[in-house]
C-alpha cells in the first residue's frame, strides 16, 4: 500500500468522551488503584463487625469513587473540545505505511510507526496510541468509501502492537 489514507477527523463531547474512557480503562494503574481503594475501603470497614450497615458504607465509598472518576473525564473531554484551539481548525490525518500525520492550518505532527505504541479498534473508533497513556482517535464514522479496509490493511502491515477485530 502505497498511498496515503487521509481523513478529516470530527470532534464532539460524546465521542471524546468515550475514547478517553477507553484509554483510561485500558490503563493498568486505573485499574490497581481502583482494586487497592477497594480493599481498603472493604478492609477498614469489615475489620470489627460483618453487619449489613458497614458493609454499604464502601460500596457507597467505592461508588461515589467511580462515579466522580467518570463525571472528571467526561468534565475534562468537554473542556478539550470546547477550549482547544487546535480543535477549532480544519484537520486532517494523513497515514501511510511511514507515519501518521496530523496537520491543522497552524500545526503539523508526524508520529512515525516505529515510535507509536499500540493500534486498538473498538466498535466505534480506532485508537493510535502516542504514548501508553494518550490516544488519537479515528471515528469509523469519518471514513468514506473503502477507507475503512484500506486502514485495516495499513495497520496489519504495519510492525507496531495492535488489537485490530
Amino acid at each position: 500500500m502505497n498511498q496515503d489514507i487521509i481523513v478529516t477527523p470530527t470532534f464532539d463531547i460524546k465521542s471524546t468522551f468515550k475514547a478517553s474512557l477507553l484509554v483510561f480503562k485500558n490503563q493498568k494503574i486505573a485499574l490497581y488503584g481502583i482494586a487497592i481503594l477497594l480493599f481498603l475501603i472493604l478492609n477498614f470497614y469489615l475489620k470489627d463487625a460483618l453487619d449489613l450497615i458497614n458493609l454499604w458504607v464502601p460500596l457507597l465509598v467505592f461508588i461515589l469513587f467511580i462515579s466522580f472518576t467518570i463525571y472528571s473525564i467526561y468534565k475534562t473531554s468537554k473542556r478539550q473540545i470546547q477550549e482547544n484551539p487546535r480543535l477549532k481548525e480544519k484537520i486532517i490525518y494523513i497515514l501511510n505505511e511511514d507515519y501518521f500525520q496530523e496537520k491543522g492550518e497552524t500545526f503539523e505532527v508526524k508520529h512515525f510507526w516505529k515510535d507509536i505504541f499500540k493500534v486498538v479498534e473498538k466498535n466505534e473508533f480506532f485508537l493510535i496510541y502516542t504514548y501508553k497513556n494518550r490516544a488519537n482517535f479515528i471515528k469509523k464514522s469519518d471514513l468514506r468509501n473503502n477507507q475503512l479496509n484500506d486502514l485495516k490493511e495499513l495497520f496489519n502491515s504495519l510492525n507496531i502492537k495492535k488489537s485490530l477485530k
